[in-house]
C-alpha cells in the first residue's frame, strides 16, 4: 500500500483537535516526511540563485526562532518577545524544505502550535 495513503488513513483516524481542511495537505506532507527514509533536501533541486536566497532567508529566520516556544519572534511588535504565527508557519515550510539536523522536529512543533492555537468556536472568532 502506498505510504501516503497509509499516512492519510492514519491521520483521518487519529483523534486530536480538529484540523482545518486547508491544513490537511500540509499535515500529510509533514507526516510523510517523518515516515520517509529519504533524507534529501528539496533545496538541492533549486537553481543556485534560488538556493542562495533560500539559505539567506533561512539563516535570518534561524536567528529569530524561539525553540522553547516553537515560534518566530514578532519583530514588528512594540513590546518585546511576542511571537508571530504566520511567519512561523512559513518558517516551518522552509525547515521541511531544508531538512537538516532537527528541522523536521522543529517544523512539526511549529505546525502543532499553529493548529492548537486556532479558534474552533465560530461564536468567539476574535
Amino acid at each position: 500500500m502506498n505510504s501516503l495513503i497509509m499516512i492519510s488513513q492514519s491521520v483521518l483516524n487519529f483523534t486530536m483537535p480538529s484540523i482545518p481542511l486547508f491544513l490537511l495537505p500540509l499535515t500529510l506532507l509533514v507526516l510523510g516526511g517523518l515516515c520517509s527514509n529519504d533524507t534529501s533536501s528539496y533545496v538541492s533541486s533549486m537553481s543556485l540563485e534560488a538556493q542562495g536566497l533560500f539559505n539567506e532567508s533561512m539563516t535570518w529566520m534561524d536567528n529569530y526562532y524561539d525553540a522553547s516556544a516553537g515560534y518566530l519572534y514578532d519583530l514588528s511588535s512594540s513590546t518585546a518577545l511576542y511571537h508571530e504565527t504566520r511567519s512561523s508557519a512559513w518558517y516551518a515550510i522552509g525547515l521541511l524544505a531544508r531538512n537538516q539536523g532537527n528541522d523536521t522536529t522543529e517544523a512539526l512543533k511549529i505546525i502543532t502550535n499553529v493548529i492548537e492555537g486556532q479558534y474552533t468556536d465560530p461564536e468567539a472568532q476574535w
